[in-house]
């Protein structure tokens, strides 16, 4: 149906060069017009083939969808990012009661879907997985303040994860999408090394030399793991509850010798 406050097509068609489509439809049949057209019909013929009609349809998915999307923290302009459209039209739909929009709009909208390389990177999401993978590579040796370097990219030294120490259950968007590279990135280095060195030796871990963080096996080597590592990741606690009261006691002897 035609909007009543568009104007005619000849008005439309004013600034509009020859080879237009704008302009073919106001009447000019020029050889420019034509053969602009006939591009014109043979690119909407072969975007109908790819993706389908391309009708309107009512939008009440895309609002209902537009609102479950919410409730994880995305809002319509994220999705309109994610959805490569304009955030007017979503805008429209939620809040000035746009009954219509075109069909592949609609199904690009819910094609967009909760996940890490959607949601804003300040929401909260569990942090299970996260936890898993630092968790993952401690046991393979590589070092907290490392993981916070390289992983987190933060400079201090100590880990900033509470989830890590039990505080909390989730953490960001941002956390968990850089430790999920991370790992990735640990893991194929590991999967390169092994290929073509054979195991990795207990108290070493694979890591690259210097700036270069690339796949190649000559921009890796073997390094120690930290001295407390099988102190804490290795030894039993029956073990670390023995060395911790031989601890104690030395420091209590040593105590009673300076009174």
């Amino acid at each position: 149906m035609r909007p009543t406050d568009l104007p005619p097509v000849h008005k439309l068609a004013d600034n509009k060069r020859h080879g237009h489509k704008m302009r073919y439809m106001a009447g000019c049949r020029c050889w420019r017009c034509r053969a602009g057209n006939a591009a014109y019909e043979q690119k909407m013929n072969e975007n109908r083939r790819l993706h389908g009609p391309n009708d309107l349809v009512p939008t009440d998915r895309v609002r209902q969808h537009l609102r479950y999307l919410q409730g994880f923290g995305m809002g319509h302009k994220t999705v309109a990012k994610h959805a490569g459209m304009a955030k007017t039209v979503l805008a429209e739909v939620l809040w000035y009661g746009k009954r219509q929009m075109r069909r592949r709009s609609e199904a690009r909208v819910l094609a967009v879907q909760p996940t890490l390389d959607t949601l804003p990177r300040n929401v909260k999401v569990p942090a299970v997985e996260t936890i898993a993978k630092i968790q993952g590579l401690i046991r393979w040796g590589y070092p907290k303040s490392l993981i916070n370097r390289d992983g987190l990219g933060l400079e201090s030294v100590g880990m900033q994860v509470h989830s890590l120490k039990g505080k909390t259950l989730v953490v960001t968007v941002k956390t968990a999408v850089r430790i999920r590279d991370f790992f990735a990135k640990v893991e194929t280095i590991r999967r390169v090394w092994q290929e073509r060195r054979g195991g990795i030796p207990r108290g070493q871990f694979v890591y690259w030399k210097g700036s270069r963080r690339v796949s190649s096996l000559g921009a890796l080597e073997l390094q120690p793991v930290s001295r407390a590592y099988a102190y804490h990741y290795v030894y039993p606690a029956d073990l670390k509850a023995t060395i911790r009261l031989a601890n104690q006691l030395k420091r209590a002897y040593r105590r009673r010798r300076k009174r």
